[in-house]
């Protein structure tokens, strides 16, 4: 907490409140933007009830948001290299509010693939990756307590969202409820445009001379994406994220049908999910907090085991009808998955240094390409060719199961950093 305390009170390591703090408080309006792209599963009745759309081809919407959102990510690393933060980030701007006003005039199921999946995760990845890498060198000595609070803005937006919009829905329609969520965005985004930039260079250069390997990665340093692939530390992390991304990303695109299913109404079904990306948001900033306080190995152990007893959870609830587990599997499954994704950032950066990590935590969202695929695509076929969700409980459990082992079997940064050298 003293560190959340101090970068809000001196404005970060470098520049003064003047110079960072504009950027750390255009960055988490910013990033709260990127939580609209979580609420898609309130769009999926709708648009079966207007196009009879299958319920695989909208999940498949969904999918493709998180797998461009990765690519996102790794696109954003390259441009990051070669042109100013500034302008990257209006790409950004451009792209994501964009999609949501384009999407609300689609009749036509492959338009919104390409609108809203590939254009709007695309703009969302950018947009994300550009505001972790511009405070990271505003903020290089509080850089997990700064990369917490970022997400759970992305949580919490979310979490507001979703309700909003499905009330938006039941008013105006769902076409009308994007175009307001394009207006929201807009609003959020379009600041963070002037304020995101490069802090002087002799600083950066002086902080991370006396900052990065001492304080930020002590056990590992600065690896390039070519070392860091080359370390076993680095497939088990990106296996882990695989299993554990892919239950999240499932449950997420199906939240509101899945908890009908499980016996809940549809406005306690939109508050279920209202739980889960609350908790979304809590297990990012409350996982870093726990990061610093254990450890690596034993915060990515706890994460895991937390997603494993939510699977148990909803699987006692699908066997024994006990609809009251709903609620409690939501919130440690949204934890978990918030937790997750602040481990994705804080490992990086803790294994392998900071000095590449635009381009090191883009490579290592591959993982997130491959989950967005099998998660909805184990929902959405397992709902069609069995009638129910049940199934897709049990595999989500081994998944979690999996991600586990490989969490009780990462190596410590310095063992990582000395296979990486050899």
């Amino acid at each position: 907490m003293s560190n959340i305390k101090s970068f809000f009170t001196t404005g970060g390591t470098i520049g003064g409140t003047a110079g960072a703090l504009p950027v750390l408080l255009s960055g988490m309006l910013a990033t709260s933007a990127i939580g609209s792209v979580y609420i898609w599963s309130v769009f999926i009745l709708p648009l079966e009830k207007e196009f009879g759309w299958t319920r695989s081809d909208i999940s498949f919407v969904f999918a493709l948001a998180m797998v461009f959102f990765s690519l996102g990510i790794i696109f954003c690393g390259w441009l990051l290299s070669r042109f100013p933060i500034n302008r990257v980030m209006l790409l950004g701007v451009f792209l994501l509010p964009g999609a949501y006003l384009a999407s609300s005039f689609c009749s036509n199921v492959y338009a919104m693939y390409f609108i809203y999946g590939m254009i709007g995760g695309t703009g969302m990845g950018v947009v994300y990756n550009t505001i972790l890498y511009t405070c990271n060198l505003w903020y290089l000595k509080d850089f997990g307590s700064i990369s917490g609070t970022l997400q759970t803005c992305l949580g919490l937006s979310s979490l507001a969202l979703g309700s909003l919009v499905a009330a938006l829905i039941d008013m105006y329609g769902w076409r009308w409820a994007l175009r307001i969520v394009f207006a929201l965005s807009a609003a959020a985004l379009v600041p963070a445009a002037f304020f995101m930039r490069q802090p002087p260079a002799e600083l950066v250069k002086k902080e991370l001379e006396q900052t990065d390997v001492a304080e930020s990665a002590p056990d590992a340093g600065d690896l390039t994406w070519r070392q860091m692939v080359k370390t076993p530390a680095f497939m088990k992390f990106w296996l882990m994220r695989v299993f554990l991304l892919s239950c999240g990303i499932g449950m997420i695109g199906s939240a509101v049908p899945l908890a009908i299913e499980l016996g809940q109404s549809p406005s306690r079904a939109v508050f279920a999910m209202g739980v889960l990306s609350f908790c979304n948001a809590i297990g990012r900033v409350a996982l870093g907090m726990v990061w610093d306080k254990i450890g690596p190995r034993r915060t990515m152990v706890l994460n895991n085991s937390l997603f494993l007893l939510s699977f148990v959870l909803l699987c006692t609830a699908t066997l024994y009808g006990f609809s009251f587990l709903v609620l409690p599997a939501f919130a440690l499954a949204g934890f978990s998955y918030g937790g997750v994704t602040l481990i994705g950032v804080s490992f990086t950066r803790t294994f392998f240094g900071s000095k590449y990590f635009a381009a090191n935590y883009g490579l290592s969202t591959t993982a997130m390409v491959a989950a967005s695929f099998i998660g909805p695509y184990i929902m959405s076929r397992i709902k069609t060719s069995m009638g129910s969700y049940d199934a897709a409980f049990g595999v989500f459990l081994c998944f979690s199961a999996g991600g586990l082992l490989c969490a009780l079997f990462t190596k410590k940064p310095k063992e990582t950093f000395a296979a990486a050298r050899k």
